[in-house]
C-alpha cells in the first residue's frame, strides 16, 4: 500500500493481448503496481517485456489497435479502462501526459515546434493564439532551451536530439499535467544529456508535484531517481520494491542480471560485463511454469512446471513492500546473491541449500507438445 494515502495511480491485474495471425499476443499478461503523488515509479524491462504496451494502455493508446483488455487501471479513482473515447481524450494530455521514445518521430517534420505546442496547449485550454505562443516560450525555457523565443520557430530537424527530447517534455507539461509517462526519455541521448534530461525531470517533478512513470530497460537510469522500482519480463512483474532495496538486495535472477550489465566507474576493470544468456521468450507461446526459466542458471526441473505468484519477501515489513516472483527459497536467493557480488561461483550458494538438480533444457518449439 502507498504508505502517503490513497495512491494517484493504481494498476489492477491489467492484461493487454492482441490477436494476430501467428496466434494471440500477450503483451501484458496481469500486472498491478501503485504510484503516490509526487513519487516515481520506474518500470525496467528487456525489450519485449510489455513495459511500453503498460503504458500506453493507460491513455488509451492501444484501444485503436485491437487490443483485448482487461482489469482496472484508477486514476484518481477513475477506471480510465472504462471510459468512452471522448472523456478519455480530455484526461489524455490535459490530467495525464506521456513523453514518447522517439521525440523525432513523435513532432511532426512539416510543422515547427512551438506551433506544435501551441496546438497542445489549445485543446485543452481556452486561450488565444498569442497567450499560448507566450506560454510555449515560457515552457520552453523551463525545460532548458536557450533563446527560446528564438528557437520556438524552429522545425525539429533543426533541434538536436536532446533539445527534441526538451520540447517533448515541455508539450507534456504544457496542461500540468498530475501524472507524466516518459517512455524510455533518455534513448539514443549521450550521457551527459540523459543525465540533464533526468535532472529535469526530478526538478519538475518537485515543482509541480506531478507522479512519474519512467519506462526504461536500464536500471542505472531509475536508480537516482526513482522512489519505487518494478521489474518486467514477458508480460508481467518479476519483481517490485523500494530503489534503495531493491538495488541492495535483489531477489530475482533477472533482476541481477540487469544488474551485473550495467558498467560501473569503481574499481579496476577486471573482468568482462555479464550478459543474460538466451533471448527474450515469444509471448504468443510463452515458456510453461516460470517465465524466465530458459534463461536462467538456477532453473530446477520443477520451475518448467509450477508458475509463480508474486509474493512478499521474507523480513521486516518495507515501504513499499517487497515482492518478488520466484520459486527459490528467499534464503537461497540471499546467498547467491551475496556470492555473485562477492565475486565467488554462485553454486557455492546453491550448495548450501541442498543438492541442485539438473537444470532444464527446453527442446524446439516445433517439437514441443
Amino acid at each position: 500500500m502507498n504508505p502517503l494515502g490513497d495512491p494517484l495511480l493504481r494498476v489492477e491485474d491489467l492484461r493487454v493481448e492482441f490477436p494476430t495471425e501467428d496466434g494471440l499476443v500477450k503483451a501484458v499478461d496481469g500486472i498491478d503496481y501503485e504510484l503516490g503523488r509526487g513519487r516515481t515509479l520506474g518500470i525496467v524491462g528487456e525489450s519485449g517485456s510489455g513495459k511500453t504496451v503498460a503504458a500506453m494502455t493507460i491513455l488509451g493508446l492501444t484501444r485503436a489497435q485491437g487490443a483485448r483488455i482487461s482489469g482496472r487501471v484508477l486514476f484518481e479513482g477513475r477506471d480510465l479502462l472504462s471510459l468512452p473515447e471522448e472523456e478519455l481524450r480530455r484526461v489524455r494530455g490535459n490530467e495525464i501526459a506521456m513523453v514518447f521514445q522517439d521525440p523525432l518521430s513523435a513532432l511532426h517534420p512539416l510543422y515547427r515546434v512551438g506551433s506544435q505546442l501551441v496546438e497542445a496547449i489549445r485543446a485543452h485550454q481556452d486561450i488565444s493564439k498569442t497567450q499560448a505562443r507566450k506560454r510555449t516560450i515560457e515552457l520552453l525555457g523551463l525545460v532548458g532551451i536557450p533563446e527560446a523565443g528564438r528557437r520556438v520557430d524552429d522545425y525539429p530537424h533543426e533541434f538536436s536530439g536532446g533539445m527534441r527530447q526538451r520540447a517533448m517534455i515541455a508539450m507534456a507539461l504544457a496542461n500540468e499535467p498530475k501524472l507524466l509517462i516518459a517512455d524510455e526519455p533518455t534513448t539514443a541521448l549521450d550521457v551527459t544529456v540523459q543525465a540533464q534530461i533526468l535532472a529535469l525531470l526530478e526538478r519538475l517533478r518537485g515543482e509541480l508535484g506531478m507522479g512519474i512513470v519512467i519506462v526504461t530497460h536500464d536500471l542505472g537510469v531509475v536508480a537516482e531517481m526513482a522512489d519505487e522500482i518494478a521489474v518486467m519480463y514477458a508480460g508481467r512483474i518479476v519483481e517490485t520494491a523500494g530503489t534503495e532495496e531493491l538495488l541492495a538486495g535483489p531477489e530475482h535472477p533477472y533482476t541481477w542480471g540487469l544488474l551485473r550489465s550495467i558498467p560501473s566507474i569503481e574499481g579496476p576493470r577486471v573482468e568482462r560485463l555479464e550478459s543474460i544468456p538466451g533471448s527474450p521468450p515469444s509471448l504468443i507461446e510463452p515458456p510453461s511454469g516460470c517465465h524466465f526459466h530458459p534463461r536462467c542458471r538456477y532453473a530446477q526441473p520443477a520451475h518448467a512446471r509450477v508458475d509463480p505468484a508474486l509474493e512478499s519477501v521474507p523480513g521486516p515489513p518495507a515501504q513499499p513492500a517487497h515482492r518478488v516472483a520466484c520459486l527459490l527459497e528467499s534464503e537461497t536467493r540471499r546467498r547467491l546473491w551475496t556470492e555473485l557480488e562477492a565475486g565467488r561461483a554462485p553454486t557455492q550458494a546453491l550448495a548450501a541449500a541442498g543438492p541442485p538438480e539438473p537444470p532444464v533444457v527446453l527442446a524446439p518449439p516445433e517439437s514441443r507438445a
